[in-house]
């Protein structure tokens, strides 16, 4: 398994391009490390699977009774996928102080990952969306557990019962959910508004200074030093900013499995990385760049 530490970051080069090409390496071997740990994550699920031995119905109370003492392999694993994604909204933190453009227009992604992309990475509505996506997918499904279960047999049906993770959700739970939907709509504008302000003052100030610049006898010499010295200044603005942004990614991703138990924050990490990794299908991009679906005229 490749490193999962962003020290090597720190020593990008000055040309931007060199930047952009190492840290879509990087990129590229924190998905395959990925890869790597989601199989271990899912035999540990396994494993707690088979440490559970009762029959349906079953409703969530006395599930948790049942499961109240996880396996260390199972949290061992929880623990590492979540670190694992940390480790990359840290390594986009040290990337983006080194220089923001390459992480603002990533190359590393491709066109059907585009559309979930907010300032260079993952929405923060993708993992609160995920969240909600499963309570209400398997609440629906054990909704009269016993008819909705009655064709899960032997292995199948424990897997099935580990999913009473998910059923019944506690009140704390719904207020972490809506706690961090508050924030979101608080945040995304006002990040939205300073990316704003910072393309029109860039704008502005190039407009200005450049007739005034021409308007002296300054020369291109001139002109070249204002837009860079303008630009520089913008820079660290977007760069204060991308890293606002993404660290409210990190946070709401620790915010969430921090309102969960070990064995929803399993369910919910394994569908996290087949989420991201499944955009990687190469089958999947294909079909995708190669749709022949027509345009709508709207």
């Amino acid at each position: 398994m490749g490193p999962l530490l962003v020290g090597g970051l720190v020593d990008l080069g000055e040309n931007k391009k060199a930047n952009s090409c190492v840290f879509k390496d990087f990129y590229l071997e924190w998905l395959q490390d990925l890869k790597a740990l989601l199989p271990l994550l899912q035999r540990a699920i396994d494993s707690a699977v088979k440490l559970l031995n009762f029959e349906v119905p079953v409703t969530h109370t006395r599930f948790k009774a049942m499961t109240s003492s996880p396996t260390e392999a199972l949290t061992t694993h929880v623990q590492m996928l979540h670190q694992h994604f940390q480790a990359y909204f840290n390594a986009l933190d040290h990337a983006a102080q080194q220089d923001v453009t390459q992480v603002l227009c990533p190359e590393w992604h491709n066109s059907i990952e585009t559309p979930f992309l907010w300032l260079g990475s993952w929405h923060p509505a993708v993992f609160s969306n995920l969240l909600r996506a499963f309570i209400s997918k398997y609440n629906n499904m054990t909704h009269g557990s016993v008819s909705c279960m009655s064709s899960f047999t032997g292995s199948n049906k424990k897997k099935q019962q580990f999913s009473f993770a998910w059923t019944h959700p506690s009140p704390e739970l719904f207020e972490h959910m809506e706690q961090i939907d508050r924030g979101l709509r608080l945040m995304i504008p006002a990040i939205l508004s300073r990316m704003r302000d910072v393309q029109i003052s860039f704008v502005g100030r190039i407009g200005c200074d450049w007739v005034t610049s021409i308007s002296s006898s300054g020369g291109e010499g001139t002109v070249q030093e204002m837009v860079t010295d303008i630009a520089t200044e913008k820079l660290e603005e977007l760069t204060s900013i991308f890293v606002d942004a993404n660290r409210q990614r990190g946070s709401i991703l620790a915010e969430i499995i921090g309102a969960l138990d070990i064995y929803q924050s399993a369910l919910y990490l394994e569908g996290l990385a087949k989420f991201i990794i499944g955009f990687r299908s190469p089958e999947l991009v294909h079909d995708m760049e190669h749709s022949k679906l027509p345009v709508s005229p709207h």
